[in-house]
């Protein structure tokens, strides 16, 4: 990563920590750089970090659902390199460049532009959200002509169409479903699985670096070395894409939680595993009664083994209105009605608190709102 030094930024830092380009002779080396927090990229902009000048480029926005938006430059080398990584990564499950892609996404693709690309692509783009400007009945017509390969997109819109096409005889039956951008609870995998009669499988990654994990055909998740180096602080996530001579991030911050495993994968890749992604940092913190903070994973442990000990949830959001109280907004099947069976969800949240919280739990309809990732846990106002 000695390009790095070509960009003035990193001059500067290896600079500020008594380092030159020289120095960095291997991954262990890039330990003494300090970490790059998405606040810095967001307020530095992309200029500082590129290794040289271009006259033709691509700016990449996140989805700001982190609340710092960010943005990445990429010339067609770099463009090039993520596309034949996608597409190194979906034939380990017999996708090849050119199936049809069915993509729920949360942005619309109605541009001139980004329906040429979408043709070119062989894809097509569906949400199943009920709207003004949608339908999904029609969408469900639409789905079942178009014959996908494979459902491909945020994992909220891949369980809200499996939800809808789950009693019809003429959904389709895609070689895989890749579920992205959400985290996706085991029992909702399943449930997804058993309606499109395929495998579903996870992604990892970030606008930044596009994907820096993805789950093999024995379905565990491996980082995608040798190009991305993943270290974990205190278990949140620093990347370094080794392979980056544009626009240069080393460790990264993405806000992220994440658990390695070390015991190695029966499909012989020998890279890093990831056990567990519990969400975004910012935005997953709850705060306890005593003041203390505790991070909104425990509640998906809670309702992963509550689907297990056989109430069928299918979606829920947690939201939290003031120190004490917390509100839980479950969708599922009819029993979710019983006192009894909300005395158990109540039960099972409880033994994860570590603090006693007073808990209100409703059956209801939880939005998805059309450009933005679901989230499970909704914190108390300017968390």
């Amino acid at each position: 990563m000695a390009v790095a030094a070509c960009s003035p930024f990193y001059r500067d830092r290896l600079r500020q920590v008594g380092m030159v380009a020289s120095d960095l002779q291997s991954t262990q080396d890039l330990r003494a750089v300090p970490p790059l927090t998405k606040s810095e990229l967001r307020d530095l902009g992309p200029e500082p970090f590129l290794t040289r000048r271009l006259w033709r480029s691509e700016r990449s926005q996140t989805a700001g659902t982190s609340g710092q938006p960010v943005t990445v430059i990429r010339d067609s080398r770099e463009r090039g390199r993520l596309l034949a990584r996608r597409w190194a990564c979906q034939s380990w499950h017999g996708l090849k460049p050119g199936d049809r892609e069915a993509r729920f996404w949360g942005r619309s693709e109605s541009a001139t532009k980004n329906l040429f690309l979408a043709m070119a692509a062989n894809r097509r783009v569906f949400t199943f959200l009920d709207g003004a400007d949608n339908d999904p009945a029609r969408e469900a017509v639409a789905l079942a002509k178009f014959k996908p390969d494979f459902l491909y997109g945020y994992s909220s819109l891949l369980l809200r169409a499996a939800e809808f096409l789950c009693n019809s005889e003429d959904r389709p039956h895609p070689k895989v479903v890749i579920c992205t951008a959400e985290s996706i609870q085991e029992s909702q995998r399943r449930f997804i699985s058993q309606v499109f009669a395929c495998p579903v499988i996870l992604e990892y990654g970030c606008s930044e670096f596009d994907i820096v994990a993805y789950t093999c055909p024995s379905g565990r998740m491996h980082v995608l070395s040798p190009e991305i180096l993943l270290e974990v602080d205190a278990g949140e996530v620093l990347v370094t894409d080794l392979d980056n001579h544009l626009m240069p991030l080393l460790r990264f911050r993405l806000g992220d939680m994440v658990r390695l495993e070390s015991s190695p994968c029966d499909c012989g890749w020998r890279t890093p595993i990831i056990g567990e992604i519990q969400g975004r940092t910012i935005g997953q913190i709850l705060i306890l009664p005593s003041g203390r903070e505790t991070h909104a994973v425990v509640f998906a442990h809670a309702f992963e083994a509550s689907t297990l000990d056989g109430i069928s949830i299918r979606r829920f959001q947690v939201l939290q209105e003031s120190p004490r109280d917390l509100r839980i907004v479950l969708e599922g099947d009819a029993d979710l009605d019983d006192n009894a069976v909300n005395e158990r969800i109540r039960a099972a949240i409880l033994d994860r608190l570590p603090e006693y919280m007073q808990i209100t739990i409703e059956r209801g309809v939880i939005p998805t709102i059309p450009g933005r990732k679901f989230t499970y846990f909704v914190p108390l106002s300017g968390d």
